[in-house]
Formats: structure tokens, sequence, C-alpha cells
């Protein structure tokens, strides 16, 4: 059954609509539908859809499903997945995967184990399967971190700061 532990007056409108031991702590307005041991505290309008052992520690964040997942700042989500973290920032989101973190500000990420480090603002990670950490290089970077590189379909060019990338049988230096 769902278990609201709170007192009616540091937790107003809140709900948990199913599951077992999950817990909304001094914030309102937020909503657990389901699952195991999730956890809201210390905020309001946040979000846990489902899972297990998910916790939101901060104001008007997300996490739709997964097990594991926590978010321990403001206007955050996570889509889903296993022992994902967004930490010390706000606006930060990871889409899905396993094992990544976001410490950045309005940074995100996805994959396995993408790392947005402290202080990387506006960076983003895009991860593959292996497990070892994809790290991002910096503020405002996007880092794709594949194995077997990167594909860009379609016929059309790539652009790189304005500036065409002329690789392969298109580079007339080449021919």
């Amino acid at each position: 059954e769902g278990e609201l532990t709170a007192d009616s007056s540091t937790t107003v409108g809140s709900f948990i609509g199913g599951g077992g031991i999950n817990t909304i702590l001094a914030s309102n307005s937020s909503t657990i539908a389901g699952g195991l041991v999730n956890q809201i505290t210390g905020g309001g309008g946040s979000f846990i859809g489902g899972g297990q052992l998910n916790k939101i520690t901060g104001l008007n964040s997300c996490i739709s499903a997964g097990a594991n997942n926590n978010i321990y700042g403001a206007y955050s989500a996570i889509g889903g997945g296993r022992y994902n973290e967004i930490s010390g920032v706000d606006y930060g989101f990871i889409g899905g995967g396993y094992g990544n973190k976001v410490s950045g500000q309005y940074s995100y990420a996805f994959g396995h184990n993408a790392l947005v480090a402290s202080g990387h603002s506006g960076a983003a990670v895009l991860a593959d399967g292996q497990d070892r950490t994809h790290t991002s290089s910096g503020e405002n970077t996007l880092n794709l971190d594949f194995a077997n590189g990167v594909y860009i379909g379609g016929g059309g060019a790539l652009y790189v700061s304005g500036n065409p990338v002329l690789t392969g049988e298109n580079n007339p230096a080449e021919a």
C-alpha cells in the first residue's frame, strides 16, 4: 500500500497512488504514482512514476521509472534506467540508461556510464554501451562517445562552427 509519511502541516496536496513503502516528506504538491521504496523530500512539485528505490530531493523534478535513480537538485528529470544520478545542480537531464551522472547545470547524458563532470555547465554526453566512463570535455560541449563511430545519414552535409567538414570520397583534396 502507498504510504504518505508526513505531517499535513509540512506536506500539502501530495499524493501516493499505490505500491509500498513510498514516502513524500516536506514536499508540497508532489506525486508518487506507484512502485516500491520511492521517496520525495524537501521541495515540491516533484513526481516519481514508479520503479523502486528512486529518490528526489529538490523542487519540480521527475523520475519517470527505473531503479536506484537519484535527483539532488531542482528542475531536473531522469527518464528511466538504473543507477542514474543528477547531483548538486539544477536543470539536469538523463534520458535513460545505466550509471549515468550529471553534475553540470543545464546538462544531459544518455547511455551507459555517461558523466557530465562538475562545472561543465551546458555539456552533453551521449555514450554507447561499453562498460567504461564516457566523460564530458568542458562547458558547452557535446561528446559523442561510440566505439564504432558516429554516422550521419540522409546525404546532408556536416558543419562544425559553420564550416563544412569534408571527409572520405567527398573531399576534393583527397581525390
